[in-house]
């Protein structure tokens, strides 16, 4: 897995739009199947991953969408360099096309930015097709292959789709619906994936005095675990009630949201219940002696009040993809004393 940060061999030029492509109108992309007259293979190979930095401006920093992209990389077997971007080695082309915006993957002419889309194209266009090492019954577009990838996805002709086609493409394009199966969807919705991180940063950014505020915090957070935990738990009654009806091969029950399949909601979660471990640490171990009244509401502990996600969190940081990708916690605890003082 190449890792570089070096600027070297990275091209400087901005990035061209005078693709004949960009003459189409959006919703020229907006079919799943259109796809298919586009003249152009998809290649693996030349991507950089543009990061934001560490605290020296050169390590890797504490972004938990840009560790989302890397796991997916990594699972995907894509080789890829990284570059930790601070605004004084930020491209210009970067600032000038993209405003500037982190994490960006540059592949070979073209650019991504926002993790969504970034993992969006890299799922789409480079969708393994051999089983995960755990799940037997895995649907190649619900889960994530660490086999080795097919060169490229054929869709005929040459040259290379214009990132703003491709953009507006899969933002048409229903990520649960066309690209997963019923079970991540399933998984997606009930935990509210999207809803975690900002229930998360509102905790964790709080630093006022107010206890009814702290307690509001502290309750959404706990909500959102809640419904990872009823989740998790749902899963296994599933498998409880099926090995009750004599069924004992359907719905195994597995390690992660979508039993032994690891998806891209694993890849989603993974970082950012690793900030939640250290920042609860960090920031919010002192809210224990504010509980008077010994119910817990204003300090949530993981492995008394959610076994099912501790044992979860405990499957995904134990991934090669995870431990390969991870960063110091000094530089999580970084990032949000920062994002604390805002």
């Amino acid at each position: 897995m190449k890792s570089a940060v070096s600027t070297a061999n990275l091209p400087t030029s901005p990035l061209p739009h005078t693709h004949f492509f960009y003459e189409f109108p959006p919703s020229f992309f907006t079919s799943f199947f259109r796809i298919l007259f586009l003249p152009s293979p998809i290649l693996a190979g030349d991507m950089v991953l543009y990061i934001k930095p560490g605290p020296d401006g050169k390590d890797i920093g504490d972004c938990p969408f840009a560790h989302q992209i890397r796991m997916v990389l990594h699972e995907k077997n894509l080789e890829y360099s990284l570059f930790p971007t601070s605004p004084q080695n930020k491209p210009k082309w970067l600032i000038e096309e993209y405003d500037g915006s982190l994490p960006a993957l540059r592949h070979r002419s073209e650019c991504y930015v926002e993790s969504n889309v970034i993992v969006r194209y890299l799922d789409f266009f480079f969708n393994g097709s051999k089983k995960q090492n755990r799940g037997e019954n895995m649907k190649k577009d619900c889960s994530i292959s660490k086999e080795e990838n097919d060169e490229y996805v054929d869709l005929g002709g040459g040259g290379i789709i214009p990132s703003k086609a491709v953009t507006n493409m899969l933002d048409s394009i229903d990520l649960d619906d066309k690209m997963m199966d019923g079970f991540v969807r399933g998984a997606r919705e009930h935990c509210d994936i999207d809803g975690f991180f900002p229930a998360l940063a509102g905790y964790l950014k709080y630093t006022g005095t107010d206890e009814e505020t702290s307690l509001l915090m502290c309750d959404k957070l706990r909500s959102a675990l809640q419904k990872i935990e009823h989740w998790l738990l749902l899963q296994q009654q599933q498998h409880e009630q099926q090995l009750d009806d004599g069924d004992d091969e359907k719905n195994d029950v597995g390690p992660y949201l979508c039993g032994n399949f690891f998806s891209l909601v694993d890849c989603d979660m993974a970082p950012k219940l690793y900030h939640m471990e250290i920042g609860l640490e960090a920031f919010k171990s002192a809210d224990t002696n504010k509980d008077s009244d010994g119910d817990g509401k204003y300090y949530i502990d993981i492995d008394k009040d959610f076994p099912k996600v501790r044992s979860y969190m405990n499957a995904i940081f134990d991934r090669d993809s995870f431990k390969s990708t991870t960063y110091p916690k000094e530089t999580v605890v970084w990032g949000w004393e920062n994002a604390r003082k805002k």
